[in-house]
């Protein structure tokens, strides 16, 4: 390990990108939802898959389930949200300027 707790940040990084690529993808069926709305709904999903990951690896020999782990994960799907309600991630997200 690199240092102390990386895979926390491995987590939030990860499950970032998960949050943006989900936001992408629903804000290009619900265009015509509130994009807060979508982007809270990418942060739920992405939340729950987490939760789910984490679960799943209670299960599985030689993993270990964490809930710091889940914590990370919705850190790093919260953190892509509030970037992509700024102008830039708005323009990345495809949303209109009147928006």
């Amino acid at each position: 390990m690199l240092f102390s707790h990386a895979d926390k940040v491995a987590h939030a990084v990860i499950f970032g990108g998960l949050a943006a690529l989900t936001a992408w993808g629903l804000y290009r069926v619900l265009s015509h939802w509130p994009l807060s709305r979508v982007l809270l709904l990418a942060v739920l999903f992405t939340t729950i898959y987490g939760a789910i990951d984490e679960a799943h690896q209670w299960f599985v020999p030689g993993r270990q389930s964490d809930v710091l782990d889940l914590c990370a994960d919705l850190l790093g799907a919260s953190v892509a949200a509030w970037w992509l309600s700024y102008p830039l991630g708005r323009r990345l997200l495809g949303v209109a300027a009147d928006r």
